[in-house]
């Protein structure tokens, strides 16, 4: 029989092998996947809306049925999950809930939530077409249940477990499709690429590396598979109009001139792969202990693989050259995005590796090693829950603090007045989720600037106006957004929300030089100062 070089049979078991029978692996599985349900749900309402779920919901509640929600003008994100957004939110309020409370924004969080939680079987079906034992696709879904890196974006209303789960999806169709060469796999196949595009722009590596392998298997076989080509054609006919505006934002991203991003190094594989394990925690040496636990498994995994070239290509095909590649890629660019959560689908190549090492050690090994991992997890599960996280941007790029924008926003509601009340924000950090909190509102609300070069700086980090006058975000000049307004509430807090930059402390000297000053407020990552116009009496505070 002929083997074929491009296109993995499932690996064996560890030696010895202990079968498991059909009942206790459902059994076990059913309660992993109610594990990965219990951490996923508990406190998913707990934290506030941060900046970018603030954006999601502000593109979600402008979204229109039209080739417009495709515009670079609207977003810089594709429009799949703001579109589900969309009829959730709606769906939110027919349920009565209130936008601003904690019950509405567990809510609006059930979609990643969702999408986290069906990622999980399709863990465990992947790992099993790819190898024979039972107990190592049980492993790897235990692993991802209890990975705090998909917690974090189970609970993060973005594309991050969407996409996740699209890929993953199409990945097991992929090879479903290559075994069996059914059109009908094909074309669901290529309906799955065309929404993980639809979803996230990072969704194009994955869809490149699918084709080559498809690609690499048909020189092989000197056969054209001809149902990849049909699905392949639906797919970038379907995928143009999403194709067009990644390739805008891409030009837009390419004339920044403030940049705010890190470019990666050659240490930025190795903290992406610790991050995929401990998460953003800040436990330095817990998470030592696992990175060294799990990068020995890996290299466990990756040695017993040696004698079948196919599967030691397959998962650094998959798991290892998105992340190498990108570090490649953002170096070329004006203003790099290298994020950790960008290789949530690598994540489930590595984790299949390492589950795959662990019963490939003697039987006492085995226990220690998933004891291990057992006992240090929880460790960096209860530094998400506290939002303890790495003080270095390399641990966590892309990751913030979520500041209690939801009691800033209660607050405002029993103590300013509509009517002659302007907010404004120190950092257009805060301006989207307090747009969610304020929901039926009547408040003025702006960000703002004390001299040129801040306005200049926040334009430079997305230089395209409309964007930022589609959602009345451009920045205005200080004393024009207090003209006419005799209460100020200036909500002071940045990127790094415990910190305060010096453009921001000269805002505060304007407003004190300008405005008698009421009182200042506490609130997680927000400090709230309240002004009034000296030549206003009469307000009881």
């Amino acid at each position: 029989m002929h083997y074929n070089l491009t296109l993995p049979e499932k690996l064996s078991g560890g030696a010895p092998e202990r079968g498991l029978s059909v009942r206790m692996n459902f059994v076990l599985l059913g309660a992993i996947l109610l594990l990965g349900i219990a951490i996923r749900y508990y406190q998913l309402g707990y934290f506030s809306i941060w900046y970018d779920e603030g954006f999601t919901i502000n593109y979600a509640y402008n979204f229109a049925w039209s080739l417009r929600f495709l515009s670079v003008d609207l977003s810089s994100d594709p429009p799949l999950l703001p579109a589900m957004t969309h009829f959730w939110y709606r769906l939110a309020l027919s349920q009565g809930l209130t936008p601003g409370s904690e019950s509405f924004d567990a809510f609006i969080r059930l979609l990643p939530f969702a999408f986290s939680v069906a990622l999980l079987p399709l863990v465990y079906v992947l790992t099993r077409m790819l190898v024979a034992d039972a107990r190592v696709a049980l492993a790897a879904t235990l692993i991802c249940a209890l990975s705090p890196y998909h917690l974090f974006y189970a609970q993060e209303l973005k594309p991050y477990s969407l996409y996740a789960m699209l890929v993953v999806a199409a990945a097991i169709l992929h090879l479903q499709a290559l075994r069996s060469d059914k059109t009908w796999i094909w074309l669901c196949y290529g309906l799955l690429l065309t929404l993980s595009l639809y979803s996230h722009f990072i969704a194009a590596w994955n869809i490149l590396l699918f084709n080559a392998h498809v690609i690499f298997v048909q020189i092989q076989e000197k056969k054209i598979r001809w149902g990849w080509v049909y699905s392949q054609v639906a797919a970038f006919l379907l995928c143009l109009p999403v194709i067009v505006m990644a390739a805008r934002i891409s030009g837009i991203y390419e004339n920044a001139t403030t940049i705010y991003a890190l470019s990666p190094d050659l240490k930025q594989p190795f903290i992406s792969f610790k991050t995929f394990f401990a998460g953003y925690s800040a436990a330095v040496g817990f998470y030592h202990a696992i990175f060294l636990l799990a990068l020995a498994l890996l290299g466990v995994g990756l040695f017993y693989m040696r004698k079948r070239p196919v599967h030691l290509g397959f998962y650094l095909f998959y798991g290892a050259l998105p992340i190498v590649g990108n570090v490649v890629f953002w170096q070329l660019r004006t203003l790099p995005i290298y994020e950790h959560r960008l290789f949530i689908v690598c994540s489930v190549y590595v984790f299949i590796v390492v589950a795959y090492a662990v019963f490939q050690l003697p039987r006492k090994a085995q226990y220690a090693v998933l004891a291990a991992y057992i006992i240090l997890t929880p460790i960096f599960l209860f530094d998400y829950y506290r939002q303890n996280f790495h003080p270095l941007e390399t641990h966590r790029m892309g990751v913030r603090q979520k500041v209690d924008s939801r009691s800033v926003a209660a607050y405002l509601r029993e103590a300013a007045s509509e009517e002659n009340a302007v907010i404004l924000h120190a950092a257009h950090f805060t301006f989207y989720p307090m747009r969610h909190y304020l929901w039926g509102t009547d408040f003025a609300q702006h960000n703002v600037y004390h001299d040129e070069g801040e306005l200049h700086g926040t334009l430079g980090s997305y230089p395209h106006r409309p964007l930022w006058e589609s959602y009345q975000a451009l920045p205005v000049y200080l004393g024009e957004a207090t003209a006419g307004h005799n209460e100020i509430w200036f909500v002071q807090s940045w990127w790094e929300p415990h910190e305060t930059p010096e453009h921001v402390a000269r805002m505060l000297d304007w407003l004190e030089a300008e405005f008698r000053v009421v009182d200042s407020h506490e609130f997680y990552g927000i400090t709230l100062h309240q002004y009034r116009r000296p030549s206003v009496e009469g307000m009881a505070y």
